[in-house]
């Protein structure tokens, strides 16, 4: 069973070599380790730094998509695997020890998986600010569903920099849409969760193995409100656009209830506003205005 891992990258990681050096230093699986790094639009220092490595390893090749977005890069890293099974991992994340041939048994043993992905350990560089609470490890993409291998349902599901395809079942369903996901600068989202409703419909089993472990950076230039409030906002939006595609209205309600309770809590002492709850509000906002928009 031949396992390609894909970092998906526009250069701007201060933790690319980290995400790189985690793939090339796991226990390789039966057919060895196979990295293929996508760049997305590289700054030309970054894109020579990589060009380079490859050429020193073997294992390492290179595609290039030229800015198009992460949902065109990943795309592009299926096509050039062509089979076997295919694992992302973001270029500010790493790899637990192990983890590859972790995959490699958990696809041997569960013949009926289209897909899997496991626990996303959040890790913010330096002390978290004080603003930055408990409930704000989601935001950073902080995953845990529990301690049991087990097939999920929408909207549970696994998260980008943690998900691994059989390149079949992937292609099957079409790929990633590329009306999600980030682009450029942009702050698109909801791509991995589109696509694994749209598996989900086709009857494919998408799981969870806590046993799948990634940790990922938070770096210090995204630690700031405007940052988190930015990507509530564009997070909203995604959700807005994924409801009208698939003809899913409950989003809507859930738009709405956060920005109303949020409304409560500023109108009624002793509640005073918290951070959350504007990320909240932003969400609801991005949500409303896509949805009224009318677009796809």
């Amino acid at each position: 069973m031949r396992i390609t891992t894909a970092i998906c990258t526009r250069g701007r990681s201060p933790y690319l070599d980290q995400a790189v050096a985690s793939v090339l230093s796991q226990e390789p699986p039966a057919d060895g380790i196979s990295l293929l790094i996508v760049d997305d639009g590289c700054p030309e220092d970054v894109a020579l730094r990589l060009s380079a490595l490859s050429e020193k390893d073997q294992r390492l090749t290179l595609g290039r998509t030229g800015g198009g977005g992460l949902s065109r890069a990943r795309n592009h890293a299926a096509a050039v695997c062509g089979s076997g099974i295919l694992a992302f991992v973001d270029d500010d994340a790493r790899m637990a020890e192990g983890y590859l041939k972790r995959l490699e048994e958990f696809f041997m043993r569960h013949e009926d998986a289209a897909a899997a992905g496991g626990r996303v350990i959040p890790e913010v560089a330096g002390l978290p600010p004080p603003w930055f609470s408990e409930g704000m490890w989601a935001w950073a993409n902080g995953l845990d569903l529990g301690g049991s291998v087990r097939v999920l349902h929408y909207p549970e599901i696994v998260y980008g920099t943690n998900m691994a395809f059989r390149v079949s079942a992937l292609q099957r369903a079409g790929g990633f849409d590329e009306r999600f996901g980030r682009t450029g600068d942009g702050m698109g989202d909801c791509e991995e969760a589109e696509l694994f409703l749209r598996m989900e419909k086709l009857g494919m089993a998408v799981y969870y193995d806590p046993g799948l472990r990634i940790v990922h950076t938070l770096s210090a230039d995204r630690l700031t409100p405007s940052y988190f409030r930015e990507k509530a906002y564009a997070h909203g939006r995604s959700c807005a656009l994924l409801d009208r595609i698939h003809g899913r209205g409950s989003g809507l309600f859930f738009a709405l209830a956060p920005a109303a309770a949020a409304a409560a809590r500023h109108l009624i002492p002793p509640f005073t506003a918290s951070f959350s709850r504007s990320l909240a509000i932003a969400h609801a906002r991005g949500y409303l205005r896509q949805a009224w928009s009318g677009t796809t």
